[in-house]
Formats: structure tokens, C-alpha cells, sequence
């Protein structure tokens, strides 16, 4: 793919820096490379497609709310029940239970790793070499 790209620019190339002022029609180079024509659609690649700003619709949006806003009464949001704050609490105390058995886990892990010596001594060295690099 990179070859037929760059074949295709240099053919394009070619054709781009024959046309000028003053050439006749003949005077210019017209590729015969078997893919150009198949590849006339990468043309445009480059250049940015139209998109719509979203900016400008957001500022209208938002004006649109304020003036909607302004004419009808402001009703301010209800407050959280207690129940819901307590199953927040609860639920917060449930992650960090489960963080603490998942660190003690690992703890626990990490130390039957270093206790253990069937793993030869060239293997450990080896693997903190590839964990160092």
C-alpha cells in the first residue's frame, strides 16, 4: 500500500509540475501508470470535511433554556432522603471491604512467591533483569 501511495503522488507530481503557464496541451504529462485513475479518490484525503459548529448550536440552545427559564417559577431540586445516604455509606463501606481482602490477597500472594525456592536461582535473576529493563 505504502508503494502504490507513493507511486501515485509522484504521478501526480509529475502531472502537477508540467501544467503551467504558457504549456500547451501537449507540452503536458498525462501518467499512464496503471493504478492512477484507480486512485484519483485519495485526492481529497487531506482536506477537512464541512462540519457543523456546535458551538454556535449550544449558544442558542442555552439562550433558548434562559429565556424558558425566565418565564416559568424556578423549582429548586428535592433534598436526598436519609435512606439513600445510607445506602450510599453502605455501599462505600461494601468497596472498601472488598478492596482490603483483594490487597490482603495480594499480600499474601506476593509473599508465597518470595518464600518459595523451587524456582531456580538463574531464573530469578534473569526475570528481575527483564523487570528492570
Amino acid at each position: 500500500m505504502t508503494s502504490l501511495l507513493s507511486s501515485y503522488r509522484r504521478e501526480k507530481g509529475k502531472e502537477k509540475k508540467s501544467k503551467g503557464t504558457g504549456k500547451s496541451t501537449s507540452d503536458t504529462y498525462t501518467s499512464r501508470w496503471f493504478a492512477y485513475n484507480a486512485l484519483k479518490f485519495l485526492d481529497d484525503r487531506n482536506t477537512p470535511r464541512n462540519r457543523k459548529n456546535t458551538e454556535s448550536i449550544q449558544r442558542s440552545v442555552s439562550k433558548n433554556n434562559a429565556t424558558e427559564a425566565t418565564q416559568h417559577e424556578f423549582t429548586p431540586p428535592a433534598p436526598p432522603n436519609e435512606h439513600g445516604l445510607q445506602e450510599a455509606k453502605r455501599s462505600r463501606r461494601d468497596e472498601n471491604n472488598v478492596l482490603t481482602d483483594v490487597v490482603g490477597i495480594l499480600k499474601t500472594t506476593a509473599q508465597k512467591l518470595d518464600s518459595s525456592s523451587s524456582i531456580p536461582d538463574f531464573t530469578k535473576s534473569f526475570v528481575s533483569f527483564i523487570g528492570a529493563k
